[in-house]
């Protein structure tokens, strides 16, 4: 008798088991069932927000394509040369010259009389030509200054940097020259007081 209570009541707890597995699998499968609808349905809202953003975008573009073409096309028009053009320019020669032929005079003899009393040549041209001629003159006076040979090597180590930074400063834009031409200007005159201190 035990055997058979045993073997029912094995049988009923498979029995129970196998009820719960399965309810448990349409569980799982309903969450699952869900979270797929929820997926599909963020993927689709997200999907609509791309098209509306591409779009959105490329008529940005067609508009600004469109006003640069009407811009374009009116420039043509207009011609580079016209009689407008031509006396805006002679207006503003004939106002400029008298004054900047002067200035332009002066600046150049000073520069000149300058880079002869420092006893450099007026061979620097270009952009950076006046820090070039430093660099120089900065050269000049530390050979013939009685310096430490550790501040010797250093500054000539700096001079020949900041020559390589004039020197890449031919292929930029006027503004990065300028900028570039200023920073090694403030690096002279440091090295310029080091070399007072020194001496």
């Amino acid at each position: 008798m035990g055997v058979f209570r045993s073997a029912r009541q094995r049988r009923h707890e498979k029995k129970a088991t196998y009820k719960a597995a399965k309810v448990q699998a349409k569980t799982e499968a309903r969450e699952y069932a869900k979270l797929d609808a929820k997926k599909e349905q963020y993927l689709q809202k997200m999907a609509k927000k791309v098209r509306k953003e591409d779009a959105r975008r490329l008529k940005a573009q067609q508009k600004h394509d469109q006003k640069m073409a009407t811009a374009t096309v009116q420039q043509i028009k207009a011609g580079r040369f016209n009689a407008g053009t031509v006396l805006r320019y002679t207006g503003a020669l004939r106002v400029l010259l008298p004054v900047v032929i002067p200035l332009a005079y002066r600046g150049l003899t000073q520069l000149s009389q300058r880079s002869h009393g420092a006893g450099t040549p007026t061979a620097f041209v270009g952009v950076g030509a006046a820090q070039r001629a430093r660099i120089a003159d900065l050269r000049r006076r530390i050979e013939r200054a009685d310096l430490s040979a550790g501040f010797t090597k250093d500054a000539s180590a700096r001079l020949d940097q900041l020559e390589t930074s004039l020197d890449n400063a031919a292929t930029m834009s006027d503004s990065q020259a300028r900028s570039l031409t200023a920073s090694v200007s403030t690096e002279l005159d440091l090295l310029d007081r080091q070399l007072a201190e020194k001496v």
